[in-house]
């Protein structure tokens, strides 16, 4: 034989060359035993990969501490392997190594990662649920970072559920946000803002931006007395001044104070409304009361020094150049007719105004707009002088109107009159005697209540006076009351 390598005795006398060659899963080394004896290794990488294993496969391997022979060999199903892994219970996690590698990017990790690599995806195919807690009543809670606090981000439409479909009995309160302060809010604070709505809003087509919005249904599906209460805004703070007293400071329920401006040579024109009521009523239904604005008394034993339903500040003009502005606390469109009120006063409360009345009746008024009594006065059972029975002084040199009445109840011997005093424009001192309509039988003008006449009314005749400020205008009765009974009473009016 020529060739070098392993020999095989084929027949008898006969031989030929032979070597070991690699079958599946084994790897051959010096096959032809020329370098060296021939060493035969497992190729695992040479093995058909298994897709679908039962419990009851086999698998072969050496008990290394059996030996390395024939009898060290063994066999164990699937099944035997998941119960001795079972059975390695006791090793602690702790002690494997790389637990802090970051070595599974495909899942979120707590410690956090740079970037928006560790930012989480719920479900691929469905509305995903974060969970605060199994723990019945607890809360999930939502915090920017763990050190300087920033923002919590709400990109897209964000909607509060109340998780209550359907509610039997009695619900108390139930709120869709809001703003809990777990501590106390110390120091000094410049603003506290519990919901507000900031960044740039670009309207291109003239539509209703609405940065709060109440469009729910409120239906009423069950018989009661008791009406539906909802309250698009309600603020009912409790105000604490803990042992320090202090001025000053508004609680503000609604405050509209937008900023208009423009850029470029450009005009912006509007309509600012700061509170709009407006609304529809279906066919059926009836509203026996609606309001505008009510304003209730409040409760409690505590002071109120004013209280003011509509306050309107001093408003500037506010056109540049030659115009002017038309400023205005109420205004009504209201339509003349039976049951149609401008103003309605129920309380009988009295009224206080410092400017006048241009328009009355739709005409223009003069002066004073309309006829005030700045003065009046009445005294019964008189049987004397009466040295004021009504007087003013006036602020201002203004015009006036007095007039008087008298009725004597019992008239024996009497003789006076009722006179007006002042001081006219010029300064000097006037005494005016009023003169009056009798009716006895015949109605006469006498500036004299006398006997004569008997007990009847006078009725006195209005004089027109131009009186001096700082001076009093003071209506009185004067003369001879020997035995007389009377009233008497004096308006005292300024028309300008």
């Amino acid at each position: 034989m020529s060739g070098t390598g392993l020999v095989a005795r084929t027949a008898s006398n006969t031989y030929a060359q032979r070597t070991i060659v690699e079958g599946v899963g084994t790897f051959i080394t010096d096959g032809d035993g020329v370098s060296g004896n021939p060493t035969i290794d497992l190729d695992i990488n040479d093995l058909t990969a298994e897709t679908s294993l039962a419990t009851g496969d086999l698998f072969a391997f050496v008990d290394v501490s059996v030996g390395s022979t024939v009898a060290a060999q063994r066999k164990v199903t699937l099944g035997n392997i998941a119960v001795g892994l079972n059975g390695l219970g006791t090793l602690d996690h702790g002690s494997l190594a790389g637990l802090t590698d970051d070595d599974h990017a495909g899942y979120t990790r707590l410690a956090g990662r740079t970037g928006t690599t560790n930012d989480t995806i719920l479900s691929t195919s469905a509305s995903g649920t974060l969970y605060g807690s199994s723990n019945a009543s607890s809360d999930l809670n939502l915090q920017s970072t763990n050190t300087t606090r920033g923002l919590v981000n709400v990109v897209d439409e964000g909607r509060i559920r109340t998780g209550l479909t359907s509610v039997s009995g009695v619900l108390t309160t139930t709120y869709g946000m809001r703003q809990v302060f777990a501590t106390a809010v110390s120091g000094t604070v410049n603003t506290l803002v519990c919901l507000g709505a900031t960044g740039t809003i670009d309207d291109q087509s003239g539509n209703i931006v609405n940065l709060f919005r109440n469009n729910a249904t409120i239906s009423r599906s069950t018989a009661g007395a008791g009406g539906t209460n909802s309250s698009v805004l309600l603020n009912d703070p409790t105000i604490n001044s803990n042992n320090i007293s202090t001025t000053g400071g508004a609680l503000v329920c609604v405050n509209h104070s937008p900023t208009y401006s423009v850029t470029g040579a450009v005009t912006l024109t509007g309509l600012d409304t700061g509170v709009q009521c407006s609304g529809a009523v279906g066919s059926g239904c009836t509203l026996t009361v609606r309001r505008g604005l009510y304003f209730r008394d409040v409760t409690g034993a505590g002071d109120v020094t004013e209280a003011c339903a509509v306050d309107v500040d001093a408003l500037a003009d506010r056109v540049s150049g030659a115009g002017t502005s038309t400023n205005i606390a109420l205004r009504s469109a209201i339509v003349a007719a039976t049951n149609n009120y401008f103003l309605r006063d129920t309380g009988g409360a009295q009224s206080h105004l410092v400017g006048k009345f241009t328009t009355y009746n739709n005409k223009t008024t003069a002066g004073f707009g309309l006829a005030t009594i700045v003065a009046v006065g009445r005294s019964t059972g008189q049987t004397a002088a009466v040295a004021s029975v009504a007087t003013v002084t006036p602020s201002a040199d203004g015009t006036f109107r007095v007039s008087a009445n008298v009725r004597p109840t019992t008239s024996t011997t009497h003789n006076f009159t009722v006179t007006v005093a002042y001081t006219d424009e010029g300064g000097t001192a006037r005494t005016l005697t009023l003169n009056f309509f009798t009716v006895a039988g015949t109605t006469t003008v006498t500036n004299s209540i006398a006997n004569a006449a008997g007990a009847v009314p006078y009725h006195g005749i209005p004089v027109h006076i131009r009186a001096q400020s700082g001076a009093a205008i003071t209506v009185a009765t004067t003369g001879t009351f020997t035995t007389v009974t009377y009233n008497v009473e004096a308006v005292i009016e300024q028309l300008a």
